[in-house]
């Protein structure tokens, strides 16, 4: 029997859009996660609620060069909906909700986050400066980007929430505690701001920014969602500017632009603020260190992810072992308890299904939204999830993450990377009891080691086979 703790829950957290934000030259698309309280994340074992994706607006026009950081390009002003929080607490199972780049809340110390200003920014704009180079170095941060209090729950990487985030999501997000309130964001180490960017919502009363700095020359660090910025910052940011461009797109009319700039920021120093904004309830964090690559069979389908580094593994003592302790769900329950914590993005296994896969056809990766993922849940990974984006109409399945309890051995719910290319065609149902959208399974086959095909079919469950495609399967490649 469903408790009334999870109908209460369940109904208590609706829909949160995310909001976008350009960072550089690149378009950041929707920051959203997928808010399946049990699959996603593990907590349920019966009930799967994957949540629905609105219509995005897009950063940039169509065509436009997106490459940093690697977000959707459709992610509107304020982005995909976090989906709701279906949970049915289980000892051993794990149903996260994977939540949306806006999670809930600021709380606020309005005096200072009002303003933004701190006094330990200096603002040096001479772009000559050059970093020195990291070294062995790993350690930088000292001060947590939000207070403690500020934020309920820290989402590891590679959250899914298609059609935005089809692939696993290459950076963390703060959840705050009361988004409707501005919260003040630190600068987490000494370092030097180089970016700014800017997405004005033209006749809505608001702007988005987002703020990249280094403490060293290979390392990146960045802040997705700032809802203000420090004066200082502020100050900087005035034209000429290095991109500035206005469009129109689903009835509404976007501002984007931004700057290179170089202003010396302490550990502790006040940057801006985050909520207050509509939709935006997280504080978007990621990393990129070029002294790490990470392993994926085609690396130019993740672009700048290819250098995703979990930013908390930068703290150092106490501090970062109260910061990985916070990793889990949106509102801080289930916690991730798999190492690492912190979450991964490169679950590529070769000549098996496991990883990210490009419709066929794919000449040059611009977004994420028509592809798919077959990877596992990051909150907790024994679940595995097909990530879905936009190019299965044909057998009618949407773009939406359906997850499932994998089995090793067998061909129904077997693990992706258990799945070759040995001419059997595997089924997918969830656990007998059907998808939440209504009873269907999932049939998929590898035909060659870089090569699917996939297809959504109406039975209410797998039975025993064999199963054949009806010829409105969907296929990618890699």
């Amino acid at each position: 029997m469903i408790s009334k703790i999870f109908l209460t829950k369940l109904f208590a957290y609706q829909w949160v859009k995310i909001g976008l934000i350009v960072f550089g030259v690149s378009a950041v698309g929707t920051t959203g996660l997928v808010a399946v309280k049990q699959i996603s994340d593990n907590r349920q074992v019966n009930l799967v609620q994957p949540t629905a994706p609105e219509a995005e607006t897009p950063i940039f026009p169509e065509g436009f060069n997106t490459n940093f950081p690697a977000e959707s390009t459709n992610g509107g002003s304020d982005g995909q909906k976090a989906g709701q929080k279906a949970t049915v607490k289980n000892s051993g199972s794990s149903g996260a909700s994977q939540s949306s780049g806006d999670s809930s809340g600021a709380s606020s110390n309005s005096s200072s986050q009002d303003s933004g200003q701190d006094s330990g920014e200096s603002a040096d704009q001479s772009s000559d400066n050059v970093l020195s180079s990291c070294g062995a170095n790993y350690s930088f941060f000292s001060h947590s980007p939000l207070d403690s209090s500020n934020f309920t729950g820290l989402v590891p990487l590679g959250n899914l929430n298609p059609s935005g985030h089809t692939f696993p999501t290459d950076h963390i997000y703060f959840y705050l505690t009361n988004p409707n309130q501005k919260s003040a964001v630190y600068a987490p180490g000494n370092a030097t701001v180089t970016k700014i960017s800017a997405s004005e919502h033209v006749g809505q009363g608001y702007t988005d920014y987002s703020i990249s700095f280094k403490p060293c020359s290979e390392l990146e660090v960045y802040f997705l969602h700032i809802s203000s910025l420090s004066q200082t910052l502020q100050n900087v940011l005035v034209a000429p500017y290095g991109w500035d461009s206005t469009y129109t797109t689903g009835g509404s009319t976007y501002r984007n632009y931004g700057k290179n700039v170089s202003v010396s920021v302490s550990a502790g120093d006040q940057i801006g603020t985050a909520g207050g904004n509509p939709g935006q309830n997280a504080l978007d964090m990621g990393a990129y260190d070029t002294r790490t690559t990470l392993n994926f069979i085609n690396p130019s389908a993740r672009q700048n992810s290819v250098h995703t580094v979990c930013p908390i593994d930068y703290y150092s003592g106490n501090l970062k072992t109260t910061l990985m302790g916070r990793f889990g769900d949106y509102d801080g329950d289930p916690k991730r308890t798999t190492e690492p914590v912190c979450g991964s993005i490169d679950q590529d296994a070769a000549e098996t299904a496991q990883g990210i896969w490009l419709v066929k056809g794919t000449t040059k990766v611009s977004g994420e939204d028509p592809h798919l993922a077959l990877v596992h849940n990051n909150i907790y990974p024994n679940k595995a999830v097909f990530s879905v984006g936009t190019s299965m109409s044909a057998s009618g399945l949407p773009a939406k993450p359906f997850e499932f309890y994998p089995s090793g051995s067998g061909l129904v719910n077997r693990d992706f990377d258990d799945v070759r290319s040995d001419g059997n065609i595997y089924c997918y149902q969830l656990d007998g009891q059907g998808w939440v959208e209504g009873n269907f399974t999932i049939i998929l086959q590898l035909t060659f080691s870089t090569a699917l095909k996939i297809e959504k079919q109406s039975s209410a469950s797998c039975g025993s086979g064999p199963w054949t495609f009806t010829g409105n399967q969907s296929e990618f490649v890699r």
